[in-house]
């Protein structure tokens, strides 16, 4: 839905120049720069705010981390922005605090910027732990870089400072030391090279520039001077030469704009953008990049620069992106926004618009914008596809220009935002696929278009690969069409992933035995309850089911026993041992015997403890043994099949990963093998005690390997035996009886895994053993011919792999190949396998750029020449070129001139709107005329040169224009006008007469200049005399806007107290007045209004007389005025209402309101006080300003209650019982208590209440358990009451609470006594006990033994003895059992350990050791089982040696019987031509090389050299002699020209031939 909302938004802005052109890095410039305006800002405001570095730089980088998403960067890289910030700006804090006289510490400083940047990057989210140590890596080494620049060191210098900073930060955050190493290293992205290469290239570039201007060199040179130095320092400081290149344009850059601030200048953005462009450019061509290089490296820094200015002048972070991108995208020849929508503002549009989508949809606002970015951005990156796509078709591209126009458009967007590879891949294909599907391609063109933009956009295999399936379920394909489509066409559009592909499906269904786990899991989950066992088996049948072999029937069910232990919450080694047992119970499904079972077991139980190494290798052999054991064999057998397991388990287990990762990575079934084969080798060699052992385990891997890729079991058992035999040869290359039996071996394991009968095993280990390579250690290499020799001229004298000597050197137009020793011969890494020869390459002719020529060098060999050119678009000709001669010579061209149009001035015709005045350059590449336009003319005058041979074209000028006069159009425009041409070079306009009601001769004269209105005369308006001044008497005059007769316009109206239609109408003369007439005077009527009496004599407005005065209950002077309007009624003013007071007698009254006091409508709302009674009435006024009064409310009196219910209680003295002066006095009788109080009656004649008396007894509660009363008096008046708790069933401190009746409580209340409750014994005494509790209160304590042991806990002994506690909280008793014990182990179960034993009781087990020498590993000791049998050493095993290194064996055979350490048995002695008395000594540390010495190489001696021979020693050694003679007669050159090796040490080579 949100992807749906971002593209209709970007729909909507379809004219917005949505394009990639700027793209670039322009966001992730825009971002750093804003994030760290916004950082830098926020520091500022808490400067002063007391708060702590770490606090401030964490404000600084969340501050940093929105601004840089406002600008459009997609995670990760707001978050790492963020931390760089933090780590900026606590350096600069820190240091802050550093006294200006003390050095800082450099170290100390960069801690504290690696500490805050990793805590930034850790509150910014989104960041694994090793990328937060990468950032915090990065702000450690900026620091250490910097500070150490500003001691003047040197590049190498700051680098290694960054460096040690860098890994000190890492360590800090968590990551052991070779963790950081790693991470820090070259290859790591932790790596703080560049920064420490970007501190050296500014300080050289600073100092080169201030060199510069010293020596008064000009803006370019000094730029030239600083990207020199800038370059120099970055490669001194470790950076590669292209980073260094694009570093030094940036700094470049950035100084020729500031050169554009000179002088309190302040230039524009764009202005500051193009002089860094122009920099960067210049610093590109200088090292020879090509254009399209040169373009994106200025478009980089242009967006820069373009950032950094928008920052300077306080922009926002969305200003700063959209400045960074338009600055990119004019530097790559685009245009800029303005005007139109920008990529930033569509971005914006985009976010709101999905931002909006995913909150209707649900999602929560907070997570709604991350997410909301992501698919902006995809929106964005198909809006620009679809828009490269139709700029590509509006220039005539095919179908497939289209495509890849999108896919890279797409691609460059994804790009610039900062996306994955992955994320840039997919953007890329899918573009191109929706084009290719919107253009009505078809399936298999789609597919074909998502492979080729994958592969443009930089994809492996996998990525390739997913691109093309996604292509078939886009279109609507199924499986098999995506598997078939997919495989063929990735096959012919990327034949270097064709390998990868061929096992593709393979791959799509590694996961087969994983599933099975996870459905068996849950159908025992779902039918049992998560009972194990059956899980194990029925994962084991699937399998079984679907063809597996036993050992993927074995893993499947001890996948589905992890699953199912997962549910259960059991711990990591339960959850081993559970995968252990059920993989073996499958193999013994299966009909495995032990051996089998073993593997199974220790196999599952491996894989479920990784990635924990060392517990892994516990739980194999603790599993592998139990099944052992489960299997029926003695102890002895047990450990022996336990041992081979733990080599099959281990070595299995590191090679299927390496297996699956090569599959992942597109490798071939051969390397995918290989891989395997290699990490089951290093594992073999630790665990395995025999080659038997170590070749079969090989040989598995490899099987398994192939087995994973999708090949039959006949190919594995090829594999299978491949690898045992070379395992076995590796170690001992003259057996190669041995090794054949090595192969079988392990062919017939693997076929037993198979259900295989033992005639099919024997059949499939005779057919694969019969496809063995032959042995590749004292074999024959083949020798070259034809082709292969190409470019060498070779000598061969001895082929065999171990006397291997061939001479080389470069053939004619051949040279020695840079970086390499010069040409030589590699022996053959197998036998039959061709030599290789290497060192020498074509001569080639050096690159050219010439003027006026488009060069395309294809190839610059001179054996393969290949160099075609084309005369630039400002030249003409068909170009001419020759090779050169020998190395690194120029080759030459010629033939295109420059494009040339013909002269006006000299024979050729002018235009009539233009004057020519000088030619001063006809060429089209610099055309330059001088030309304006003629008299009367206006405009811009221009000339192109179109093309050679033609007249330029002149164009810009058009003839001067008149207009038509402004108020041509108006109704006071007096003039009849004809317009038949403005144009002042041939102008015609007439005016024959006045309109009517206009008088005059009209006359016509033209403009004096281009467009301005011609000028009409003569003809003037006819008008009345104006009335505003003297109107006639009855009219009112409202506005005279027009006394023209040509459109008279007069407003009037009758004055007040005149009626009658009316009008207004123009004069009939001129300047005579205008005509009004019709108002006529009016009549007034009666006026009612209330309070007046009038005598109404004459009611006309123009006689009126009336005679007012007050009527009754009123006062004051009647006044009377005339009407204003005909039938209007006269005005009476000057009477008001006499008024009544408000009465102040309202004893037994109460007034709520007096709405109105007027005597004529007196309103007076009152009622009787609550105390008094009656009808109440109010009397009226009898004049003018006195009280109202108020009659007829009497006193209510009360009478006394007469109850015995109530009178009982009380005694009362009545005073006076009327409400007004109510007084009663209340008493409590006798027996009573309390505060007697009296209420007087609501009403008349009602009684008064009584209250507060009552009975003063408290009582006993109804439960005293637990309580005894000593004394019982409860009597408040003599309370007298003493309790104590019920001692030893209860305890604790009686409290007893009395009554309070007065509230309504009657009983005491007891407190402070409980059951007295036993507490459980200490752990230490307690674990040897097993014990149900079932009650510890001493009421009803009740503790039972539980077990077969007398009561006693597993491990211990005697009989267990509980008594119940003395008192409240102590322990009950428990006595009678104690700890059983181990024995120390002796003999072979002791071999190779030494131990200390701390305690060797069985519950409190505590052994440690060590191992002894000639042994290596960790002592484990683990407890016996059984009490009095020996405990169990594991750990140590013996140091086993290894062949040394290839190049230390030459000269040596070596026969090996035992290489283990303690039982070493090693002999050696000098190979043919070596002499010497060799050793050997045993190795000092595990699977370190033993150490041979003592023989070294025979040598031949140079003879005298007749003057017949030209001789080149390379080696006088027999045993890699390499002499080359050539006769120094040319006639002789064809024939056997040869050194031969001397036939003993220290004799002289021999000579001859010549």
């Amino acid at each position: 839905q949100a992807e749906a909302a971002a593209e209709a938004a970007f729909s909507v802005l379809k004219e917005s120049s949505i394009s990639a052109a700027g793209t670039g890095k322009s966001i992730i410039a825009a971002a750093e720069t804003a994030g760290r305006q916004a950082g830098t800002q926020t520091e500022q405001q808490y400067s002063d705010s007391g708060k702590t570095v770490p606090e401030i730089a964490a404000l600084s980088g969340a501050a940093a981390k929105d601004a840089a998403a406002v600008a459009g960067a997609l995670s990760p890289i707001p978050a790492q922005i963020a931390g760089k910030v933090a780590g900026k700006i606590a350096a600069r804090l820190t240091l802050r605090k550093v006294p200006v006289s003390t050095k800082p510490v450099v170290a100390d400083v960069a801690a504290e910027a690696g500490a805050a940047a990793q805590a930034a990057a850790t509150n910014a989210g989104g960041l694994s732990k090793e990328q937060v140590c990468a950032v915090a890596s990065l702000a450690a080494g900026l620091t250490a870089a910097e500070l150490t620049a500003e001691e003047g060191k040197t590049g190498a210098e700051i680098y290694r400072a960054a460096s040690t900073s860098a890994v000190a930060a890492v360590q800090a955050a968590g990551m052991s030391e070779a963790e950081a190493i790693k991470l820090t290293s070259q290859s790591g992205e932790g790596n703080p090279s560049a920064e420490a290469a970007e501190v050296a290239a500014k300080a050289a570039a600073s100092k080169a520039e201030e060199e510069a201007t010293k020596a008064g060199k000009s803006a370019a040179e000094t730029t030239a001077a600083i990207s020199a130095a800038a370059k120099s320092a970055a490669q001194s400081a470790g950076m590669v030469t292209v980073a260094a290149i694009e570093l030094a344009a940036k700094i470049a850059g950035m100084a020729a704009a500031e050169q554009a601030h000179a002088f309190g200048a302040r230039p524009e953005i764009a202005e500051c953008a193009a002089a860094a462009t122009s920099a960067a450019t210049a610093v590109g061509d200088a090292a020879g990049m090509s254009s399209d290089a040169v373009t994106k490296l200025a478009s980089n820094v242009a967006a820069f620069v373009a950032a950094e200015e928008a920052a300077r002048r306080g922009k926002t972070p969305e200003a700063i992106a959209a400045a960074s991108t338009d600055a990119a995208s004019k530097a790559q020849g685009g245009q800029s926004s303005a005007g139109t929508h920008s990529n930033s503002a569509a971005l914006a549009a985009a976010v709101a618009a999905a931002t909006k989508a995913l909150v209707d949809a649900g999602v929560d606002e907070a997570k709604a914008g991350e997410r909301a970015k992501v698919s902006a951005t995809t929106a964005m990156a198909l809006a620009a596809a679809f828009a490269a796509a139709e700029n590509s078709d509006k220039a005539g591209g095919s179908a497939e220009a289209q495509q890849a126009a999108a896919g890279q458009a797409a691609a460059s967007i994804i790009e610039g935002a900062g996306g994955s590879v992955d994320a840039k891949v997919e953007a890329a294909a899918e573009a191109a696929t929706r084009v290719a599907q919107s253009g009505g391609s078809t399936v298999v063109e789609q597919v074909k278009a998502a492979v080729r933009s994958a592969v443009a956009a930089g994809a492996n295999a996998q990525q390739c690969w997913t691109a093309a399936t996604d292509a078939v379920l886009h279109a609507g394909g199924g499986e098999h069409a995506e598997l078939t489509l997919a495989k063929k066409y990735i096959g012919e559009l990327a034949p270097q992933f064709k390998n990868e592909t061929e096992n593709a499906a393979a791959v799509a269904h590694e996961d087969l035995e994983r599933d099975i786990a996870e459905c068996a899991g849950s159908k025992a989950r779902l039918v049992t309850g998560n009972k194990i066992e059956v899980a194990g088996e029925t994962a084991g049948n699937m399998a079984r089911v679907h063809g597996l072999p036993v050992t993927l029937q074995a893993m499947a069910a001890g996948d589905a026993a992890v699953v199912q232990a997962n549910n259960l919450d059991l711990s990591r080694l339960e959850t081993a041992l559970a995968a252990g047992a059920a993989a073996a119970d499958a193999a013994k499904v299966a009909g495995q015997l032990a051996g089998m079972q073993a593997r199974a077991a220790a196999t599952s139980a491996y894989k479920a403890m990784l990635p924990n190494t060392k517990t892994a290798i516990k739980a194999a052999n603790q599993a592998s043994t139990d099944a052992a054991l489960k299997a029926g064999v003695s102890k002895v057998k047990a450990r022996v099949i336990s041992h081979k397991a733990m080599a099959f388990a281990s070595s299995i287990a590191t090679a299927a990963p390496v297996a699956a990762e090569a599959r992942r990575a597109g490798k071939t079934i051969e390397q995918q093998v290989e891989a395997a084969a290699g990490a089951a080798s290093e594992t073999a060699e630790f665990f395995a005690d025999t080659l038997t052992i170590r070749s079969t385990v090989v040989g598995l891997a490899a099987a398994y390997a192939s087995r994973a890729a999708g090949q039959d079991p006949e190919a594995q058992a090829i594999w299978a035996g491949e690898w045992a035999s070379l395992t076995w040869l590796k170690t001992e290359p003259r057996q190669g009886e041995e090794a054949i039996q090595a192969s079988r071996t392990a062919i017939m394991a693997l076929a037993m895994e198979y259900d295989y009968s033992i005639e099919q095993a024997d059949q499939i280990s005779d057919d694969a053993v019969t496809q063995l390579p032959t042995n590749p250690f004292i074999e024959v290499c083949r020798n070259l011919v034809g082709a292969e020799l190409t470019g060498y001229d070779v000598t061969v004298y001895e082929l065999k792999q171990l006397q291997f000597n061939v001479s080389v050197r470069c053939a004619a137009n051949y040279t020695w190949l840079e970086g390499t020793p010069g040409p030589r011969a590699i022996p053959c890494d197998e036998h039959d396998l061709p030599y290789n020869l290497t060192g020498c390459r074509p001569s080639r002719c050096a690159p050219k750029a010439e003027f006026g020529y488009e060069i395309e060098e294809d190839s610059l060999d001179i054996i393969s020449w290949d160099v075609k050119a084309k005369c630039t678009s400002s030249h003409i000709g068909s170009p001419e070129i020759t090779a050169c001669r020998q190395e690194g010579e120029e080759y030459t061209i010629s033939n295109c001139r420059p494009r040339e149009c013909n002269s006006l001035l000299n024979g050729g015709s002018i235009p009539t709107p233009y004057k020519l005045h000088s030619e001063q350059s006809l060429y089209r590449m610099n055309f330059s005329i001088e030309v304006e336009c003629a008299r009367m003319f206006t405009g811009f005058a221009e000339a192109r040169c179109v093309d050679d041979g033609l007249d330029y074209i002149l164009e810009g000028c058009l003839p001067e224009n008149c207009t038509s006069p402004a108020d041509i159009e108006d109704q006071d425009f007096g003039y009849a006008v004809i317009e038949r041409d403005l144009k002042r070079r041939s102008f015609n306009v007439t005016a024959p007469d006045c309109v009517p009601g206009f008088d005059g001769i009209p006359s016509v004269t033209m403009c004096q200049a281009h467009n301005q209105p011609y000028v009409l005369t003569g003809c003037t308006m006819t008008t009345c005399q104006s009335r505003v001044a003297k109107p006639p008497t009855g009219y009112k005059i409202e506005h005279e806007d027009s006394l023209g007769t040509h459109h008279f316009r007069v407003e009037a109206r009758c004055m007040d107290n005149y009626t009658g239609p009316f009008e207004v109408k123009p004069c009939t003369s001129p300047n005579e007045p205008y005509i009004l007439q019709g108002c006529e005077p009016g009549n007034c009527t009666t006026n009612q209004k209330t309070g007046y009496a009038a005598f109404e004599f004459d009611l006309h407005t123009a006689t009126f007389n009336v005679q007012p005065s007050c009527a009754l209950m009123y006062k004051g002077n009647a006044t009377v005025q005339v009407c204003t309007h005909h039938n209007q009624p006269y005005f009476l003013d000057g009477c008001v209402p006499e008024q009544c007071l408000s009465t102040t007698n309202r004893v037994g009254y109460v007034v709520t309101h007096e709405n109105d006091l007027d005597r004529p409508s007196l309103d007076v709302r009152v009622h009787c006080d609550p105390q008094y009674h009656g009808n109440p009435i109010v009397e009226i006024c009898t004049e003018d300003n006195t009280p109202y009064t108020l009659k007829n409310c009497t006193p209510n009196e009360c009478k006394t209650p007469t109850a015995p219910e109530v009178m009982t209680n009380y005694s009362v003295d009545v005073v006076d019982a009327r409400l007004p002066t109510f007084n009663v006095v209340p008493h409590c009788a006798v027996g009573y208590i309390g505060n007697a109080s009296v209420t007087p009656c609501v009403k008349h004649n009602e009684n008064f209440a009584l209250s507060g008396c009552i009975e003063g007894l408290c009582h006993k509660p109804s439960n005293t358990v637990g309580y005894v009363f000593e004394t019982e008096n409860l009597w408040l008046h003599t309370w007298d009451v003493n309790v104590r708790c019920d001692i030893p069933m209860w305890d604790g401190q009686a409290l007893v609470k009395k009554c309070n009746p007065l509230e309504d409580i009657h009983e005491i209340v007891l407190t402070g006594c409980h059951v007295a409750k036993c507490s459980m014994p200490a752990d230490w005494i307690a674990k040897g006990y097993d014990m149900s509790v079932q009650s510890l209160y001493k009421i009803n304590f009740s503790v039972q033994t539980i077990g077969d042991n007398n009561g006693c806990a597993e491990n211990y002994a005697g009989a267990a003895i509980i008594e119940p506690c003395d008192r409240d909280s102590q322990p009950f008793k428990v006595h009678g059992c104690h700890p059983t014990n181990c024995t120390t182990p002796h003999g072979f179960e002791a071999a190779g350990y030494m131990v200390a034993e701390t305690d060797t009781t069985i519950p409190d087990f505590s052994v440690s050791g060590s191992c002894m020498q000639n042994y290596h590993g960790t002592v484990t000791a683990t407890v016996c089982t059984e009490p009095d049998t020996p405990y169990v050493l594991e750990g140590c095993y013996p140091n086993y040696c290894i062949p040394p290194k290839q190049e230390v064996q030459d000269g040596y055979i070596v026969f090996e019987g035992s290489t283990y350490a303690p039982d070493f048995q090693v002999t050696v002695s000098c190979a043919p031509k070596y002499i010497g008395t060799p050793f050997v000594h045993p190795c000092t540390q595990n699977n370190t090389a033993y150490q041979m010495g003592g023989c070294y190489s025979e040598n031949c001696t140079r003879p005298a050299v007749p003057d017949e021979y030209k001789v080149e020693e390379f080696s006088l050694e027999r045993g890699s002699f390499s002499v080359t003679a050539t006769c120094t007669d040319v006639t002789k050159q064809g024939q056997e020209n040869k050194a031969y090796p001397c036939k003993a040490h220290g004799e002289p080579y021999v000579l001859k031939g010549c």
